[in-house]
Parts: C-alpha cells; structure tokens; sequence
C-alpha cells in the first residue's frame, strides 16, 4: 500500500477555516432576536462540529434547558438567517489556517484523496469551496446534510466504502473531540489540530495520536509515523 491508497478526511470549521467569530455572532444573534439569554462564547465554540439541530439541542441542555424539537428547529432557522447575513460582512472574514492551502496542494500531488467530513450543511461547505477555490483539491466530501452527525462514524464509514479505502488507511484530520472520536469509532487514525476550538488535552483524550501546531507537519508526522507506507 502507499500514498495512492490512502485518504485524509478533514474537518472544515476550525481545521481548514477559521470560522469561529461567524458561528459565535450568528449563534448570539438568533438568541437575541428571540429575546432570550444566550450561551457563553466559549460554549458556542465548544459544540462547533456538530450538526446544527445537534449543537443547538447541546447548548440548551448545557444551559439547564429542555431540547424540544421545535425550540431547536427556531432557533436553528434564526441562526441560519443570521448566518447567511453576516458572512458578507468583511469583520467575520472566513479564511483559511496557515499552511492549509499548500498541505491539500502536496497531499494531492502526493496522489492521496483528500475529501473533507464536516457538521456544516452541504450548502455551507460549498459556499467554502468556491470561497477559497477548493474544488480541485478536494476529491469528495460529506456534510451533516448527507449522515449521521459527528462522532458517529457514519461519515467515515461512508466515505472509506466509496473509495474503496481501508479505515487503517484513512486519516481524520480535525479540531475537535467529536472528530477524534469519530476516528476512533470508525477505526481510522486521528489527527489533531490545535488551531481550532478544543484544546490540546481534551484532543488527547478523545483519541488523538498527535496535536499538530502548523498545517505544515501533517504530511511529514504522516510518513515518519508509516502512514501509506
């Protein structure tokens, strides 16, 4: 098996796009226009990964709240509207992390597939893909729209079953504890990243083999450690 045989299955929001400021003012926003207290940033930016009806019925119990269905369908569409506003505004900027675009660059001239599993809605993620001309170096991609959300592994089930890869040649590449124990639960290797929203610990404990610092030590940490090999 080498590198043509192997997948890297990345993480949209916090691993390749700083979008942390957007999702916490659009979360805030939908609260505010309902007239109702609002979680803490730092709350907001825990549950960043997850579905949206997920990461909403989280903040509410968190928050000592029953997660009824349609308070959760409100507030997920007054979060949309609020989303799809702000994300023209230059102060909630989307960009990508350093060293991002010239990682998927070498990954794909190394002949890897680079796909990308993400809580954002297929809508969302490719608004991404045309933001920061992705298209030609992402090979597939599934978002919350098309499976279960994160950390069930159904995503990368899915994924490994169209490529034909196996999940011990597939590596997850995220920021968050929902996609490391994604990995683990779909038996692939993960990858942590501690540029995005979960700290360096809570990675470790969720599953993580490594915490990479820069985008830059994916793909060495990946041959040194016999990943494709």
């Amino acid at each position: 098996m080498g590198v043509q045989d192997t997948m890297l299955v990345f993480d949209c929001d916090g691993t390749l796009v700083d979008s942390a400021g957007l999702i916490v003012a659009s979360m805030h926003t939908a609260f505010d226009e309902l007239g109702r207290p609002g979680p803490e940033d730092h709350a907001i930016r825990a549950i960043v990964g997850l579905s949206l009806t997920g990461a909403i019925g989280r903040l509410l119990e968190n928050m000592g709240h029953d997660a009824d269905f349609d308070d959760v369908q409100l507030i997920g569409e007054r979060y949309k509207q609020a989303f799809n506003r702000l994300k023209i505004d230059p102060a909630y900027d989307q960009p990508l992390y350093p060293n991002v675009l010239s990682c998927l660059q070498a990954a794909k001239d190394q002949g890897m597939i680079v796909t990308v599993a993400t809580g954002k809605s297929r809508r969302g993620l490719e608004s991404i893909l045309d933001l920061h001309d992705l298209r030609g170096l992402v090979d597939d991609a599934i978002t919350a729209d098309e499976a279960h959300s994160k950390p069930h592994p159904d995503m990368l089930q899915q994924l490994t079953l169209r490529h034909g890869v196996p999940a011990t040649a597939t590596a997850m590449i995220g920021d968050t504890s929902f996609d490391m124990e994604m990995a683990v639960a779909a038996d692939c290797l993960a990858v942590g990243v501690d540029w995005g929203n979960h700290d360096r610990a809570l990675l470790v404990e969720a599953g993580a083999k490594t915490v990479l610092e820069d985008a830059a030590e994916l793909l060495p940490w990946l041959a040194e450690n016999g990943f494709g090999s």
